[in-house]
């Protein structure tokens, strides 16, 4: 009996040990929405509020470094997600999720998202604006990789942390043309719907929208 008793206090123990882990896990791995960050590749203050469903409020003095700050929000919030959809693109899911991703990965490959990406960086203007602020967004988004806390995914699947490049934005592009082409479809019949039901029909389905945004008060 003795035993028994010294086998559940061990067990116990691990399970409270267990517990206070995953509390100061969860804890270190969540965004950081108060206080300051030292963000690099910016000249001058930015400030960044949340409203009250999370969405950020990026306030620059030059576009510059409001890309910057965007993309390390952007990172902070949805790295995660920005892993799955710049491997899309490029056919590369399978890499980290296994065989059953394989003709999903043939599918984009045959659409030749990721050649028609090297053809068009090799044209790329790298001293025109568009290009600048690219790379500061770029900037952004791997500070928060090299220096944020690792989202639980890339732990529990053993994927390796990458920085994102030019190359990933235009496999991006490449895969959001081709999910947007949805949009001819089911965009017309939802108009349809709107000019038909009564608001309470659409409310139902959730197609109702707010127009209205939420600003901070110390900036209106």
């Amino acid at each position: 009996m003795r035993w028994f008793k010294m086998f559940v206090k061990i067990l116990a123990i691990i399970v409270l040990l267990v517990i206070i882990s995953a509390f100061f896990y969860w804890n270190h791995s969540k965004p950081t929405y108060k206080g300051e960050i030292k963000l690099k590749h910016v000249q001058e203050q930015v400030d960044v509020f949340y409203d009250s469903i999370g969405v950020p409020h990026i306030y620059a003095k030059n576009q510059k470094d409001a890309y910057v700050a965007l993309g390390y929000v952007h990172a902070q919030d949805r790295l995660w997600q920005m892993e799955l959809v710049r491997r899309i693109g490029a056919g590369r899911l399978s890499e980290i999720l296994g065989k059953d991703l394989i003709e999903v990965d043939k599918f984009f490959l045959t659409m030749g998202i990721d050649i028609t990406t090297d053809k068009a960086i090799k044209e790329i203007d790298k001293n025109s604006q568009p290009y600048l602020l690219t790379q500061a967004y770029l900037n952004g988004i791997n500070q928060f990789i090299d220096e944020g806390p690792t989202p639980i995914e890339y732990t529990l699947i053993g994927v390796k942390k990458e920085h994102f490049t030019i190359k990933d934005v235009y496999n991006v592009f490449g895969y959001m043309s081709f999910s947007f082409a949805m949009a001819h479809t089911t965009d017309p019949f939802i108009s349809k719907l709107k000019e038909r039901l009564d608001q309470i029909y659409l409310d139902e389905l959730s197609l109702a929208s707010d127009n209205e945004t939420t600003k901070n008060p110390v900036y209106n």
